[in-house]
């Protein structure tokens, strides 16, 4: 693609110090950037400061199971499925599940936690 695509999207964190918990979640906007892989790299790299940097031991973050692209990018992270609420949203008049997914900071005798 040539030119610049500008700004994409975002990506936030909830921190919460006292859990040592974060929350993160994206929203890449600009239609031209889809399956480009710019989501998948700002969330590695959050989630790997968040982890790494900051010492969160958990990273979490949630999708309507009808969003593929984001519960795509939540297995490729190697995000573990944290529970789900059934039938917990509407989306276009239809009840949704929600999919939560966890990451979990590695301890250096610990192995893969599996993926979502």
């Amino acid at each position: 693609m040539s030119g610049s695509l500008g700004h994409i999207g975002n990506i936030n964190a909830y921190v919460d110090e006292k859990n040592l918990l974060a929350d993160v979640g994206i929203l890449i906007g600009e239609k031209k950037a889809w399956r480009r892989g710019y989501g998948l790299e700002a969330w590695r790299a959050v989630c790997s400061h968040l982890l790494d940097v900051a010492e969160m031991r958990k990273v979490t973050a949630g999708a309507l199971a009808v969003n593929t692209g984001m519960i795509r990018l939540m297995h490729k992270a190697g995000m573990v499925e944290d529970g789900r609420r059934i039938r917990h949203y509407l989306f276009d008049s239809r009840e949704a599940d929600v999919i939560h997914g966890a990451l979990f900071r590695r301890e250096p005798s610990e192995g893969s936690k599996g993926s979502l």
